[in-house]
């Protein structure tokens, strides 16, 4: 059934973009520009310099400060603790990405990164402090730490909830402070930097070609007859989640709808973010259906949360 919907979804793009050139070459530009001017500056440096950090295991090195933190509360092994800590900071695709190239060199557990996939992919608190807070919520006067508490807390509280089962898996797995201590790492040198630039291009690239697909599909939904512009809003925020904030802001709602629906909106991130982290989960042996129904558990704990916090 899935391969007939799939199937179905890119011959319905390709006759769109054959029967509105100019539409998909709008939508086009538009998802190109925000691949050149947004994401390679910003996630292109961290993807090389994270390959680099992981092949010289000076990531180790790096993470252990917060470790013995998350140990703590999430038992999470040295490397683990690394990845967590890159998808909550980096933003969308680097928490499965890390993991995906932890996993290549066996530095982290399968339990563990199919524990952390589930949860550690998130926008990064740039977007959350420049985009969402910045131009879209600040206007309402809400504060900015319970923002970043449901668009954090949440994931964090999946993480929480389905902690114990983690636990009993990978018993004995996690590594000792002392071990961690002492682990020994490697001097970077040209022939690492090498391959992770040309890692790190390739990653970026993919993104850009996901990106470039999701804005076509956008911009061709607006051709949609009778539609609302409401339900646009909503659509758009379930593909691709810069364009559906704005375009959700920009839509005459109550002010606690409106919160509603910017923080559980950032918070599932939008299926063109999961669409760039299937290979990766693929890698972690985490299924698309599986990774998306965690995102939604997390967008329900978020919206409840937004309830709690807000009115």
């Amino acid at each position: 059934m899935k391969k007939y919907v799939y199937s179905a979804v890119f011959m319905i793009l390709f006759f769109s973009i054959l029967l509105f050139p100019e539409q998909a070459f709008c939508g086009a530009s538009k998802g190109l520009t925000l691949w050149l001017e947004t994401l390679v500056p910003s996630l292109l440096p961290v993807m090389i310099l994270s390959n680099i950090l992981i092949s010289t295991n000076l990531a180790g090195r790096l993470a252990y400060p917060a470790y013995i933190l998350i140990l703590r509360f999430l038992g999470l092994s040295i490397f683990g603790s690394y990845a967590l800590l890159c998808g909550f900071l980096c933003g969308f695709p680097m928490g499965v990405k890390v993991l995906s190239d932890l996993r290549k060199k066996n530095m982290i557990s399968e339990e563990e990164s199919a524990y952390l996939a589930l949860f550690c992919n998130n926008v990064s608190p740039a977007f959350t402090l420049n985009y969402l807070f910045g131009q879209h919520l600040n206007r309402n006067h809400l504060p900015v730490g319970a923002v970043l508490m449901i668009v954090y807390g949440s994931p964090l509280l999946y993480g929480l909830l389905t902690n114990p089962t983690f636990r009993n898996k990978n018993a004995g797995q996690i590594s000792s402070v002392s071990s961690v201590n002492k682990a020994s790492f490697t001097a970077p040198n040209m022939a690492v930097t090498d391959a992770c630039i040309t890692n790190g291009i390739q990653s970026i690239t993919k993104l850009g070609g996901y990106i470039t697909l999701f804005s076509v599909f956008t911009s061709i939904m607006d051709l949609i007859p009778h539609s609302s512009e409401l339900l646009k809003a909503l659509l758009t925020a379930l593909l691709e989640i810069t364009t559906g904030i704005h375009r959700l802001s920009a839509l005459s709602l109550p002010m606690p709808i409106l919160t509603i629906l910017l923080c559980t909106a950032t918070v599932f991130g939008g299926l063109c973010c999961a669409a760039q982290s299937q290979a990766m989960l693929n890698d972690l042996g985490i299924s698309f259906r599986r990774y998306l129904g965690s995102k939604t558990i997390i967008t329900v704990l978020a919206f409840f949360m937004t309830i709690f916090l807000f009115f």
